[in-house]
């Protein structure tokens, strides 16, 4: 085989590795508004094609950091050894087998980007997310303005009454994360002609009813901005405040319930955002963790639990599906184990946000992760298939971007 044809060989398998690498990111913002769901799909189906890619046309195989191997097993043996203390074993198996088919895969499209970063562009793939994310943030605020005239057209439901637009609240927070971690990245370029992208964002914003994707923006851009990344003491602290937070919760949760939820119901943009609501549940899921302490109740226990100690201020009916938290879900569903275990991982990945070189990626990364943290800690259940894959799309972004130059 002629050199021509061998480099011409390599440069369509560069084209194709960085498009399906891409895809994820750049789909995501767009499929998020109408069909979230998806996002657990196309995560694992571009995993295996860029890994294919990979290997036939670089001899190439994915690899993952041992450490962060190490820990997915960790994670995966626990989730299924819960299903032996589990108080609904049949929830707790399906839950267990959904888990078990996407994590798997996510960590393959994971370890392709490790392993592919030097051959891929960094700035052609944040051009084109922030592209997808403008775009999206266009389509779902004109919907919005619309009565969801799209959304109820893509659900085949003409009763307007079905609709409201917390069906964006995911949507909403996916072009917001990705967003605003493209802005952050996308270096190349006039600073003017990156912000007026944003601008359908900041629209978004106004009319969606996501107070979790409102606060969310506003505590990444004020950790990317304030944030004392070159002082370690700043990075011991910050896992310090994580670390104590995660492990107090369930303790101060029912005192925040009974100080704060009146008064929390008489405030406008609080009382929107379902704050007393939020605090009722923490409350008596908070309370009903000291009754298995140490290795929880089994995954997926509060969407089947029916006995919950609850006041009924708030929530007539005691039917939670999830904690609205994943501190409050991984205290009951693994206990002091599950937490502990998820104090370790935080520490190690506020650690290797520390150690990344690029200044812009290091800050960009960490405002991501308090963003995201602030978004888990307060909405989605932990193991929604959407939510778990956008959660290690972000992890496959930062990998990339880390790994890169602005080159490629």
């Amino acid at each position: 085989m002629s050199e021509d044809s061998v480099s011409e060989k390599q440069s369509v398998a560069v084209r194709l590795l960085t498009f399906f690498i891409a895809l994820p990111f750049a789909s995501a913002p767009v499929l998020s508004v109408f069909f979230p769901k998806i996002l657990a799909f196309i995560m694992p189906v571009c995993g295996l094609t860029a890994a294919g890619i990979l290997f036939f046309g670089f001899s190439r195989k994915p690899k993952l950091p041992q450490g962060l191997l190490n820990y997915a097993i960790l994670v995966l043996a626990l989730i299924a050894a819960s299903n032996l203390w589990a108080f609904f074993p049949e929830e707790a198996l399906d839950r267990t087998i959904r888990v078990l088919a996407l994590i798997p895969f996510s960590l393959l499209f994971i370890a392709v980007a490790y392993v592919g970063a030097a051959l891929v562009k960094r700035d052609i793939i944040m051009h084109s997310v922030l592209v997808s994310a403008s775009i999206a943030a266009l389509i779902l605020s004109v919907d919005i303005l619309s009565d969801g005239y799209i959304y109820l057209l893509t659900r085949g439901e003409p009763d307007t009454e079905l609709y409201s637009t917390a069906v964006y609240n995911k949507g909403s927070i996916v072009i917001m994360v990705l967003g605003m971690c493209a802005f952050m990245l996308h270096s190349s370029g006039p600073t003017l002609k990156r912000a007026v992208r944003l601008l359908p964002i900041a629209l978004m914003l106004f009319v969606i009813q996501s107070q979790a994707a409102q606060v969310s923006l506003a505590l990444g851009a004020a950790v990317f901005l304030l944030f004392p990344y070159k002082y370690r003491w700043a990075w011991v602290g910050s896992f310090m405040l994580v670390a104590i937070g995660l492990a107090i919760k369930p303790l101060i949760a029912p005192t925040a319930y009974e100080q704060l939820a009146e008064s929390f119901q008489s405030v406008g943009y609080m009382q929107q955002a379902y704050a007393a609501h939020r605090l009722e549940i923490w409350d008596y899921v908070s309370r009903e963790i000291w009754s298995s302490p140490v290795i929880g109740h089994g995954i997926e226990f509060t969407r089947s639990f029916k006995e919950f100690d609850s006041a009924r201020n708030f929530l007539p009916e005691v039917n939670p599906m999830h904690p609205h938290s994943f501190i409050l879900q991984i205290w009951i569903e693994f206990g002091m184990v599950g937490v502990a275990l998820t104090i370790a991982g935080i520490g190690a990945l506020i650690r290797a946000i520390y150690n990344i070189e690029d200044a812009n990626i290091k800050r960009t990364a960490f405002a991501a992760l308090a963003s995201v943290m602030f978004i888990a800690g307060i909405t989605f259940g932990l193991w929604q298939g959407w939510w778990l894959a956008f959660l290690m799309m972000i992890a496959a972004l930062f990998v990339l971007v880390s790994r890169a130059g602005d080159d490629g």
